[in-house]
């Protein structure tokens, strides 16, 4: 399910999330920083991506096809 783990992190307190700690605080942390360089280098390579408008909705559209890859990926395995 896409976004599933985020909203479990947010707004249900269950046994999957560990309050912040090391796994919850990793996982989003390591999401950041996997699609942090597109907002930095799509500027540098393509000048007509220079707006923030722009850059956020690309990252926002990449990692939305990013979540929505992995479910699939996700269906076909558990098959």
């Amino acid at each position: 399910m896409p976004f599933h783990t985020l909203y479990q992190y947010f707004f249900e307190l269950n046994a999957n999330v560990d309050d912040w700690g090391s796994i919850s605080l990793l996982n989003i942390s390591a999401n950041m920083l996997l699609f942090s360089p597109k907002g930095f280098f799509v500027p540098l390579i393509w000048e007509r991506w220079v707006s923030f408008k722009k850059i956020f909705l690309l990252g926002l559209s990449v990692t939305c096809i990013a979540e929505v890859f992995q479910f699939f990926v996700a269906q076909i395995l558990t098959m």
